[in-house]
């Protein structure tokens, strides 16, 4: 038996918009949301299912999420799964809103995926998963005289922080800020020591975090976080970090050759340009921002920007 899953992650729906409340949100910040939850949510696919939606899929593929029928409508997740006993298609979302008009946006998606991916399987389950602030206040159901049709509609502060805290993947890691814990300053204590204990370059490390802080919004915790980063006895110590570290080894051996070609004096300045080159493309690979890369290279974010990583 198989059974499509298809998972939206809207943080701020276009309709949202049109309501007076939704006014106060920033666009910038919605963006931010949207971006880095996709992106969580990508690399900790299998834990979402495992811990969200108890689902122990031994396969998953992810399919093409654009849905085009007369219109053309992209999910969050769409995947083909298969778990032994069953085959079917998962339908995924994610809302850090309540959206009234969710159980008819999760309906047409149903519409879409039957008719476009009904060979694969007609057995489609959906689940919107909520991370918002408010409270939920979403319906998971349409019932009309001739109509019946509901989805899994889940609170993420009902699923338990511990199994995304025990995770090796740091992705899972972080997205336990969202998930019930008593204590909110323990499980941030928790979350930063796990993020050292699996995360050994610097800059990933530091990525992470960042990531982190933005999740923290959404439980208006991000105040305690930024606490605790600062009393941290490790967070980025650029020097220890592999990445960096490879760089300047390569730049290093980029001025020695030149040193040995041109002259000492012109190969030391052609080499400490290569060791400051090298580092950008390391520091660019891993998600530093570039007014951080600036400061540890003494290059003009202007040049940073030219540099491919």
């Amino acid at each position: 038996m198989t059974i499509c899953l298809i998972l939206h992650l809207d943080a701020y729906p276009s309709s949202v918009y049109h309501c007076s409340m939704a006014k106060s949100f920033d666009a910038s910040l919605t963006q931010q949301y949207d971006k880095l939850i996709k992106e969580c949510l990508t690399e900790s696919l299998s834990g979402i299912l495992t811990h969200a939606l108890h689902i122990n899929a031994q396969t998953t593929v992810l399919l093409d999420s654009k849905l085009q029928a007369t219109e053309e409508r992209e999910a969050d997740f769409l995947v083909h799964v298969n778990d032994n006993a069953h085959k079917f298609l998962l339908h995924l979302e994610f809302q850090s809103t309540n959206d009234p008009t969710m159980a008819f946006r999760m309906l047409r998606y149903w519409l879409f995926i039957m008719q476009q991916h009904s060979t694969l399987s007609q057995d489609i389950r959906q689940y919107v998963i909520y991370i918002g602030k408010a409270p939920l206040t979403m319906q998971g159901a349409l019932v009309y005289e001739h109509l019946q049709y509901t989805y899994t509609l889940i609170d993420i502060r009902s699923v338990p922080a511990t199994p995304f805290l025990n995770s090796e993947n740091p992705v899972e890691i972080i997205f336990a800020v969202l998930c019930a814990y008593q204590d909110k300053n323990l499980l941030i204590d928790k979350i930063l020591q796990r993020l050292k204990d699996t995360v050994v370059e610097e800059l990933r490390l530091s990525k992470y975090i960042r990531q982190l802080t933005i999740l923290a919004q959404l439980r208006n915790i991000q105040d305690v976080v930024h606490q605790k980063i600062n009393n941290m006895d490790r967070i980025f110590d650029i020097n220890k970090d592999p990445i960096y570290k490879q760089g300047i080894e390569e730049g290093e051996r980029i001025g020695e050759r030149i040193g040995e070609k041109r002259g000492e004096k012109r190969g030391e300045v052609k080499g400490a340009r290569a060791r400051a080159l090298a580092v950008v493309r390391a520091m660019k690979q891993a998600g530093e921002p570039l007014d951080k890369i600036a400061a540890y290279t003494q290059l003009t974010v202007k040049e940073i920007e030219s540099i491919e990583a």
